[in-house]
């Protein structure tokens, strides 16, 4: 039942009681209805005085309080998680989210030097690229571009001469020959694998008469299958071929049958290789010449006598410019993974994760030589408030990333006992608005556990909104709430509300704290199927500086919002009214030793008070107040 309602019930029931009231009072002759004076002066009476109020009715809606989104925590490398904070704890300013502690494996490092090799290897390319266009073309280099050209040029002309009876005739014995040397190849293969199968079996025999080593079992040395070892067990033999002596010689055998097949093996296949490119050169003597393959010799030829054509033309401008690029683009190139090695070396060992206030998210990493930012002074803002650049008189609040920046983070990492870089990678910090509450993620691993780069570990949720104010080189700070009520309001009374409209919201527990119109959705929303009911605008309502409710999020709760507004009336309690016979009010003020019945004119009802106007009536005037 809404507020409005219940006044307005209430006020009818009072009416029915002043009137029951008036035939009580008219039947013991307390007062007369002529307005004349009645000194009785012996009865006991309750009396009140007239005052001045604000007086209003209210509308109430319903809503939920919540707060605003939350902000998702992921791992920006992988490690072994070292520390999570606890779920549900609030983290401030500067406060671990989580640690990591990275080792870096071999194949990383092996990886990181394999791309340094091959970027070297591009620049070094890229560079007698260009010393070539700045000199002139050798012999060697005019021999070879001679013998490409003749050797595009007899393929070309391969394909249009006339197929002689030699041509096939050579075809014929080739392939003849090439399926006699499949044949030849396959049966010493065949001998070389019952050798093989032989040697392995006569190893497994011994292996059972000694102590059998688990690792002939675990690499699949024995017992004997038809299938060749693998390069694994290979290894593990040859790393273990004196680890048993009754196992020696039927080791060495084993291994030496097995590279005998494996050989075999390989010459089978080139074998059976020749044999099928044998076939298909003599079934192209029957064949006129593809199209395709015309054209591709003939752009062959046409590519040829250009490179022969540029040996004796100079270089022109743009292929030195193009060439002078290419060399740069690979030295950047080269710089970008020699900086990565290096961040793969410092990377390993202990890092965290930091809460930091602020409006934009971190969306690159913070290191000398990077452009200038909103985002770099937001970052020394905290680093400033948090104590890590203050005593430095160099320190400056502005948008470069310099040196003293790098020393105050250097000084964090310290304090942190994290691996000190004098950088920040991305990730490395979340930025919140303010104080936030911790929520693990559903995969969050335990500690302990190996934690993959990009993971979800966990989310937070700002609870309130720190704004930092700079004067004289100091920093203060005040909070607002981000806890809200989603509600809505109906069409038909969206004029009760505006932006920063102040109303009351009513919390489970009944009490009552401040709030305001935060927004108001600018588009009506048309309830459809079984929701039925009147069309509504989203209200957001919320909470007055100063107040935090963490314990009641999610929480149902009661938003009045002002209806009818009185200010400065002159108003009575409810209970001096009285209904007269003929319709209307009246109260009954008190005059000397008596009273006198006084009409008056009725306003807003609110909080047992009546806003009224009459004759006579002032504040200060004593009313008769059962």
């Amino acid at each position: 039942m809404t507020k409005s309602r219940y006044i307005a019930l209430s006020g009818i029931g009072v009416a029915a009681l002043v009137v029951g009231a008036l035939f009580l009072l008219l039947d013991q002759g307390i007062f007369n209805l002529s307005g004349t004076v009645d000194n009785t002066a012996d009865v006991d009476r309750q009396t009140a005085v007239i005052e001045r109020r604000n007086l209003s009715t209210y509308e109430t809606i319903d809503g939920t309080l919540e707060y605003s989104d939350a902000v998702q925590v992921v791992s920006s490398k992988n490690g072994v998680l070292t520390y999570i904070a606890s779920e549900g704890s609030s983290l401030d300013r500067g406060a671990v989210i989580f640690r990591l502690y990275r080792s870096v494996s071999d194949s990383d490092r092996l990886n990181s030097k394999q791309q340094i090799a091959s970027r070297e290897a591009t620049v070094a390319q890229a560079e007698k690229t260009l010393a070539n266009l700045n000199e002139s073309a050798t012999v060697g280099q005019i021999a070879s571009a001679d013998a490409v050209v003749a050797q595009a040029e007899a393929a070309l002309d391969s394909l249009t001469a006339p197929i002689t009876e030699a041509q096939i005739t050579s075809a014929n014995l080739s392939v003849n020959q090439a399926e006699k040397n499949v044949l030849n190849a396959k049966s010493t293969s065949d001998l070389s694998f019952i050798a093989f199968k032989n040697a392995r079996r006569s190893y497994c025999e011994a292996a059972d008469d000694v102590s059998t080593p688990l690792w002939i079992y675990d690499q699949a040395i024995c017992p004997v299958v038809d299938e060749v070892l693998s390069d694994v067990a290979v290894a593990v033999l040859k790393d273990n071929i004196f680890a048993v002596d009754e196992l020696f010689t039927s080791a060495n055998n084993l291994l030496d049958k097995h590279k005998n097949y494996r050989s075999n093996l390989r010459s089978l296949e080139a074998f059976e290789e020749s044999w099928e490119l044998a076939v298909l050169n003599r079934e192209a003597l029957n064949d006129p010449a593809d199209i395709h393959i015309f054209q591709q010799r003939t752009n062959a030829l046409t590519a040829a006598q250009e490179q022969r054509a540029a040996l004796n033309e100079a270089p022109s401008d743009l292929d030195i410019k193009q060439t002078t690029a290419s060399l740069e683009s690979a030295n950047i190139a080269l710089d970008l993974v020699l900086q990565n090695a290096q961040e793969l070396l410092e990377g390993e060992g202990p890092s965290a994760t930091v809460v930091m206030f602020g409006q934009l998210p971190m969306w690159r990493e913070f290191r000398m030589g990077m452009e200038s930012g909103e985002d770099i002074r937001q970052l020394k803002e905290n680093l400033f408030v948090l104590g890590y650049g203050n005593s430095n008189a160099s320190f400056v609040l502005d948008s470069i990333f310099d040196k003293w920046t790098e020393q105050a983070i250097k000084t964090m990492q310290n304090q942190l006992n994290i691996n000190i870089t004098g950088r920040i990678d991305f990730g490395d910090i979340v930025f919140v608005p303010g104080t936030s509450l911790m929520a693990y993620s559903p995969s969050f691993p335990n500690i302990g556990m190996s934690v993959p780069m990009n993971m979800s570990l966990a989310s937070l949720i700002p609870t309130e909104k720190v704004i930092t104010r700079w004067r004289g080189g100091a920093a203060s700070s005040s909070s607002e709430s981000l806890q809200t009520v989603q509600t809505s309001i109906s069409i038909s009374d969206k004029n009760l509300i505006e932006l920063g409209s102040e109303v009351e919201i009513e919390l489970p527990d009944e009490s009552a704290v401040a709030g305001f119109v935060k927004e108001i959705g600018s588009i009506a929303i048309v309830p459809t199927g079984n929701q039925g009911g009147d069309p509504y605008l989203t209200v957001s309502v919320g909470i007055a500086a100063g107040i935090s409710l963490p314990e009641w999020s999610g929480a149902p709760v009661t938003v009045s919002i002002t209806k009818s507004l009185a200010q400065d009336v002159l108003a009575a309690p409810v209970t001096s009214l009285l209904a007269l016979l003929d319709g209307g009010y009246a109260i009954e003020m008190v005059v000397g030793d008596g009273t006198q019945l006084i009409p008056v004119e009725v306003g807003i009802y609110s909080g047992g008070w009546v806003e009224i106007s009459g004759p006579g009536l002032d504040v200060g005037t004593e009313v008769i107040a059962p």
